[in-house]
């Protein structure tokens, strides 16, 4: 517990004392406050209800569900409680909470609690996000992504994986080739709607791959023109980047939730290439 302790310390902007946790872990070196930003502010925002949601934005359903779940617990509620660091860090808490315990049923209680933490609020998304860093995440924050991955793993092993998938992702519908530009543009920005995580560096890349030029600006207004520039070229790029994560989906993890994000990939690529045949 002490190492996701110390892996949800060093998801928050980096402060003098990470540099003894990071040589603690072996990692490699420190971050500057640049590449924090650049991972954590420009790419893959470090809030649950972005992945979870139905909007891909920080807050909404998903950002209550998860508020809703501490306050059952017993926890008090911050203000951004879909946070991994928080999030991380509850569930170290709630293990300690339960070695402590001598009543048999809190104990369980806990158990229960930390249970729920791991399969419905950190293991819904997390394996996806963690391979994105991975990508396109700087050395120090690509070895942190895989260290995380295995602490995560051994936690499943430990209290086995979820029966089912996560009431957060059950939630949300998939993309539809029959919405309007605007919709899809949006569907294509909400991770848990299209399978797909789309930061900055993805939409630079798909510029380049097909000739196009990649505006200064956030990721809907980028892919809006893109799609403006060559509607074709953009749908089709989209549509091979959702067989790339289907593919990549089958070697990061398994179980319901993996699953999921492989049907939903599928589905927007099958979606994407049917939008194609009406272009």
């Amino acid at each position: 517990m002490e190492l996701l302790r110390a892996l949800a310390a060093l998801s928050e902007a980096p402060r003098p004392e990470h540099r003894a946790l990071a040589e603690l872990l072996e990692l490699p070196g420190v971050p500057e406050p640049a590449e924090h930003t650049d991972v954590f502010t420009f790419q893959v925002y470090p809030y649950a209800s972005v992945y979870l949601g139905c909007d891909g934005m920080i807050g909404g359903d998903a950002r209550a569900r998860i508020a809703d779940f501490f306050r059952v617990v017993g926890v008090d509620v911050p203000k951004e409680p879909d946070q991994l660091s928080f999030l991380l860090a509850s569930y170290a808490r709630f293990h300690e909470l339960e070695l402590d315990e001598a009543d048999e049923a809190r104990a369980r209680f806990w158990s229960d609690a930390r249970r729920t933490l791991l399969h419905d609020h950190l293991c819904a998304w997390l394996p996806v996000w963690l391979d994105k860093i991975e990508t396109v995440g700087s050395r120090f924050y690509a070895a942190w992504a895989r260290l995380l991955r295995m602490a995560l793993d051994e936690e499943l092993d430990s209290i086995g994986p979820p029966a089912d998938v996560s009431a957060h992702l059950r939630a949300v519908e998939p993309v539809a080739a029959t919405e309007s530009r605007d919709e899809l543009l949006a569907g294509l920005l909400a991770p848990a709607r299209c399978g797909l995580l789309l930061v900055r560096d993805d939409l630079r890349r798909a510029a380049d791959e097909v000739g196009l030029v990649a505006r200064i600006g956030e990721r809907r207004y980028v892919l809006a023109q893109l799609l403006e520039q060559d509607a074709r070229a953009a749908i089709e790029w989209l549509a091979c980047e959702a067989e790339r994560a289907v593919e990549r989906y089958g070697g990061i993890f398994d179980g319901v939730h993996a699953a999921f994000w492989h049907e939903r990939a599928t589905a927007t690529r099958i979606e994407l290439r049917r939008l194609l045949n009406r272009e």
